[in-house]
């Protein structure tokens, strides 16, 4: 893996996210379904509190882009990479504290809003997961 970041990015009005929360059978696309359909169960309590289902949609819109990034930064590969880089920068600069933004690859969570074409950054503190 020879990339400094990786960005994940979904976008508002999903179809794939709209079909997660159907209850119905979908065929083939269950597969793919299936981890959104994840990411609803685990924040649950906290969206069936959310009253307006366009808001409801948005936030599991962004809680999907923050599973995914951190089921990304949980990967072998890319937690082997940022050893590898911490380890060098221990090497160049012993003693010195290293930051986890030093560290590569650093993964970005976006959402895209095809209503205005706005790119909104949604913030994820991997430390806390």
């Amino acid at each position: 893996l020879k990339v400094t970041d990786i960005i994940v990015t979904g976008h508002y009005d999903c179809g794939a996210v709209k079909a997660a929360v159907k209850r119905q059978d979908l065929g083939l696309l269950e597969n793919w379904l299936r981890q959104i359909r994840d990411v609803y169960r685990l924040h649950k309590d906290y969206l069936d509190k959310i009253t307006d289902e366009d808001v409801k949609h948005c936030t599991l819109v962004e809680l999907n882009v923050v599973e995914q990034c951190l089921n990304l930064y949980k990967t072998g590969v890319v937690q082997r990479n940022r050893n590898q880089c911490r380890e060098k920068l221990k090497a160049q600069n012993p003693g010195a504290r290293i930051e986890q933004e030093e560290l590569t690859p650093r993964i970005h969570g976006l959402v895209f809003n095809p209503a205005d074409g706005i790119l909104k950054c949604i913030p994820i503190d991997f430390n806390k997961r």
